[in-house]
């Protein structure tokens, strides 16, 4: 009987140790704190705020896009988060937050020991009292309130033990929330009665005493939502082959992550730690960058560009950085900022251009990975053409053609000359073209051209060739034995893919040599 007893005490002793902190009483009935929270918590100016990286930051957003769409309130929200870290996360240790994850633009708002244990609740639902709390401020930052972490003692009836809370900053003043406390609590009761949900620091002034020295470690490293602000912002020099550039703008590893250590080991958190970035340039916003240019032998520089605009032509320009950006360098001989000397698609882009086929996407970019439209495809084929169009565009056979569109004679002698015949609704004129429906173009301008289209090549060679529909097998066949496309890769002609505009210059100039 009494090795029973013996037993019967220690399965209730292991089973109070795995449920955690359990405290043996409740929050006064004299005043219902959870029916006064709605006004409190509805009347705060909201500054979502981000954690500066970008697993975590991704993370959050997915986790709180379910909440969003069925809470009208801010006081509906945090309940929602609340209530979900209460009823769906489990009391037990997990793991940690990736530490690799570097390579974001904003600021570290808080201390590395909240982003450290706040990781797992969002993708385990699993944790401890540091977990519940540091996840749970990392939420209540996203949606833009001023949200703390602390550390200290809780005192019970029974017992004191060391435990991690979150207080919020609501107007001057602090509200406890302590979503793992509540989470016990109603395992226990089997309802959960929000009696540590928007409390006032006050009512539980004997209950949740501070560690003075090491919150306030972590409020210094914790910037109020009101504050937040990117700290970066990616910026970039372009040039082309006719000269050569130098910026102040530095790289991301000796500037963004220089920062982050610092920020992370000058505090004794007990976690040190490197890591490494993309090598992009970064510059805090209000900095000022310089750029100079340095032309080659027997060429001139032309000008500084910014959003297609020219900012300058001195050889050296300072500006303010604002946000990411994009400065275009342009010297004599050069066009296009983003098609780079030695890519396979540089001499027939220039071709097209130099032979007035295709235009630039602006003053210095050509835009080679964007997708082609079949407005511009069919515009291309009649320029390659050499027809005279004065005779079309004055009316359309399509509904979605506007008469005096850029592109409207060249749909229209496309049609005429049966190189399209449109798609299901109309012309869509805007909408993207794979890479067969380009080449079931080609194959018809060549048609239309007297241009033999006999030719077919050994397609078991490429393995995602009977992926191609039906209607266009013959003109891959053809494009194929003629050298007009090549394999995206060994084995794969990607047929359905979309076709880029460099891809469709390099089509257009070698159809230019098709006789």
């Amino acid at each position: 009987m009494k090795k029973n007893i013996i037993r019967i005490i220690s399965i209730i002793l292991i089973v109070f140790t795995s449920l955690g902190c359990i405290p043996s009483f409740t929050v006064s009935a004299k005043t219902d704190y959870f029916a006064q929270s709605a006004d409190i918590l509805n009347n705060v100016k909201l500054y979502p705020q981000k954690t500066g990286f970008m697993l975590m930051d991704k993370t959050v957003e997915n986790f709180l896009s379910s909440f969003k769409g069925k809470c009208a309130t801010t006081s509906d929200l945090v309940q929602s988060i609340y209530d979900w870290f209460v009823n769906n996360m489990s009391y037990k240790l997990g793991s940690y937050y990736p530490t690799y994850d570097y390579n974001s633009r904003n600021e570290i708002p808080i201390p590395f020991y909240v982003l450290y244990f706040g990781y797992c609740p969002f993708v385990e639902k699993t944790g401890v009292c540091d977990n519940f709390s540091s996840a749970f401020m990392i939420a209540m930052r996203a949606i833009g309130l001023d949200a703390y972490i602390r550390t200290g003692k809780m005192y019970t009836s029974s017992t004191v033990y060391d435990h991690v809370w979150v207080e919020i900053l609501i107007n001057g003043k602090y509200y406890i929330f302590d979503p793992q406390v509540e989470h016990n609590v109603t395992q226990k009761r089997g309802v959960n009665k929000h009696s540590y949900y928007c409390v006032p620091r006050e009512a539980f002034a004997s209950t949740y005493v501070k560690n003075e020295s090491r919150c306030a470690a972590y409020d210094a490293a914790t910037v109020p939502v009101s504050q937040t602000k990117n700290a970066f912002a990616y910026v970039g020099v372009r040039q082309n082959y006719n000269g050569t550039v130098k910026t102040s703008a530095v790289s991301a590893k000796s500037v963004q992550m220089s920062a982050r250590i610092e920020h992370f080991n000058k505090n004794n958190y007990g976690y040190k730690f490197a890591g490494w970035l993309n090598d992009s340039a970064v510059c805090r916003i209000g900095s000022i960058v310089s750029v100079t240019a340095y032309p080659d032998s027997g060429n001139s520089f032309i000008g500084w560009y910014i959003n297609n605009k020219l900012v300058s032509t001195q050889q050296t320009f300072s500006y303010t950085v604002y946000g990411d950006t994009y400065i275009e360098a342009l010297f004599t001989g050069d066009r296009f900022g983003d098609v780079m000397y030695g890519k396979w698609y540089y001499e027939p882009i220039y071709f097209c251009f130099n032979n007035n086929l295709m235009t630039g996407t602006s003053t210095v970019t050509f835009s080679p990975d964007a997708k082609l439209t079949r407005a511009m495809a069919v515009t291309v084929l009649s320029k390659l053409s050499g027809d005279d169009l004065s005779s079309f565009g004055n009316k359309s056979h399509f509904w979605d053609v506007n008469i005096g569109s850029y592109y409207a004679k060249s749909v229209e002698w496309a049609y005429k000359n049966g190189i399209t015949s449109g798609t299901e609704n109309g012309f869509a004129p805007n909408k993207y073209l794979t890479r067969e429906q380009f080449v079931l173009f080609a194959y018809k301008y060549c048609q239309y051209k007297k241009i033999s289209t006999l030719q077919r090549a050994d397609v078991s060679y490429y393995w995602d060739y009977w992926t191609t529909h039906t209607w266009a097998r013959d003109a891959m066949s053809w494009a194929l034995s003629i050298g007009l496309i090549s394999g995206t890769s060994e084995h794969f002609i990607s047929p359905t893919a979309a076709t880029t505009r460099a891809q469709a210059a390099v089509v257009i100039k070698k159809l230019s040599n098709i006789k």
